[in-house]
């Protein structure tokens, strides 16, 4: 953990931040009030839901749907020495702070980019926009951070679409045009939830590095206990919309006073275990036979996946290591017809599959509430006809997964990274499938609903005999869940 003695300026304070989403019956935040001081990165902690994310959508003031009924946000801004209450602001006004002077590492990587043009089309562009672009330099600059970031071949990544890459090198690469641009106060939420233990490590120390070299003010909310102890100098305890812990990052972490903060550092806690490899149960139930997979970018080859084989059985729990950029999602993506592979083949053995994405998002209508994703699954996959039985098994899957039924009437982008997970895992389950692929499905999800979701799945699969592929970068994890693994890299099972 770092820390740091020289903070002497308040450079964002928030008093008093009463916030709720259009349509919703309650607040999302209960009046709640902070400093963050120049040069000190301090994180917010709390489960999913707790209002986390809807800080900063507030800092930030361009959702339309996340409105403050109460309360103040002053920014004193690093360039200027001006101070601006950004509540009082137009959008317009509030929009030409955005680079320089604030920077923001979005939750959902696929938000960041847009999908068919080059990442380094669009890094040219943000830093064009921002005053910051130099042609003769531009190159070397973004090779340095993308090396930092933990890429080893930067002009690769530069010359790729978002599409072309994994969750985690989007997230990566998102994180790093930020760290380039070095803004004054940078808002990063969750930037570290779809990376393996290696490139978390690199992101944490980059955005310690920028705190040091570019005297940047951070606020990082996560729900991975460990970042926090690493980056923070501060850390908010955030509970059902309200502070219930402030302090001292080491303090809090070593000696924690309230309950619930108790709660969510035991719940951090995962016990890795070797386990035995047993017989297979049952009968094979999907065969993966001499896959390979190759992406094309102009004259650019990258081999995705080269001779996969893997048998899944009935009521097995099969898990998937590997860093990011692996093939982990290549993998799933054509064993659910999403993709077709160059060579070699799939045979499901006559059973139904369901995928549980990556980007939760990204997976849903972004315009539509999500029941209307859950009530199209039960109508079209499951074959359920009564609108009355669909609501009963939507409420009954909702309960299960410990979501409010308000929730399913909001959008999916008015629900935290945790909520629309949920809801992702929900609208997967009511198809009813015999084999259920899921990529990174607790990524995104604090310790407590991680572990919820862990054991909601353990027992769908004992009590149903669904058979799971789980994908995921946090071996401890799998270790925990499954019953065999299998490790991956650079396409390959090893």
């Amino acid at each position: 953990m770092q820390t740091n003695d020289s903070h002497s300026r308040i450079v964002l304070s928030v008093k008093g931040a009463r916030v709720t989403y259009r349509g919703a019956d309650k607040e999302t935040l209960h009046g709640i009030s902070f400093d963050v001081m120049e040069g000190e990165i301090l994180c917010i902690v709390g489960e999913s839901g707790s209002g986390k994310s809807t800080v900063l959508r507030t800092i930030l003031g361009m959702d339309d749907d996340c409105i403050m009924t109460q309360g103040s946000i002053v920014l004193h801004d690093t360039h200027d020495g001006k101070e601006r209450d950004l509540c009082l602001m137009k959008k317009k006004e509030r929009r030409k702070l955005y680079g320089k002077t604030i920077g923001h590492i979005s939750q959902d990587p696929e938000q960041a980019f847009m999908t068919v043009r080059s990442i380094e089309t669009q890094w040219r562009e943000t830093l064009r926009d921002n005053g910051l672009y130099h042609k003769d330099t531009f190159m070397d600059e973004a090779s340095e951070v993308l090396k930092n970031a933990g890429f080893d071949d930067p002009v690769k990544i530069l010359i790729s679409r978002p599409y072309e890459l994994s969750g985690g090198m989007r997230q990566r690469a998102a994180a790093a045009l930020e760290f380039l641009i070095g803004p004054g106060l940078l808002l990063a939420d969750e930037p570290t939830s779809a990376l393996d233990e290696s490139s978390g490590e690199k992101i944490a120390a980059e955005l310690i590095r920028l705190k040091y070299d570019k005297k940047c003010t951070e606020i990082v909310v996560t729900h991975n206990l460990e970042l926090a102890g690493r980056i923070a100098d501060r850390i908010l305890i955030l509970k059902d919309g309200n502070i219930v812990e402030a302090g001292d990052a080491k303090n809090i972490l070593a000696d924690p006073q309230h309950e619930y903060t108790k709660l969510i550092t035991e719940a951090g806690k995962i016990e890795s275990t070797d386990k035995v490899e047993d017989t297979p149960r049952g009968e094979c139930c999907l065969k993966i036979r001499d896959i390979g997979m190759t992406y094309m970018s102009g004259k650019n080859k990258t081999e995705a996946l080269s001779d996969v084989n893997i048998s899944l059985y009935e009521g097995e729990k099969l898990g998937i290591v590997g860093e990011n950029g692996c093939g982990k999602s290549t993998l799933l993506r054509i064993i659910c017809g999403l993709l077709r592979p160059d060579s070699g083949g799939i045979d499901l053995c006559g059973n139904k599959v369901q995928m549980i994405f990556q980007s939760p998002f990204s997976s849903f209508h972004p315009r539509r509430p999500v029941w209307k994703s859950l009530d199209e699954i039960l109508h079209n996959i499951a074959g359920v006809r009564s609108k009355c039985e669909r609501k009963k098994h939507i409420l009954g899957m909702l309960k299960e997964l410990d979501l409010d039924e308000g929730l399913m009437y909001r959008r999916p982008f008015e629900l935290s990274g945790g909520q629309c997970e949920r809801f992702a895992i929900a609208r997967a389950l009511l198809a009813e499938p015999g084999i259920l692929l899921c990529d990174e499905p607790t990524a995104q999800l604090d310790t407590m609903t991680q572990k919820n979701i862990i054991e909601l799945l353990d027992k769908i699969n004992k009590e149903k005999n669904i058979a799971i592929i789980f994908v995921s970068h946090n071996k401890a994890l799998v270790q925990s869940f499954c019953d065999r693994v299998i490790y991956m890299r650079d396409g390959r099972v090893v």
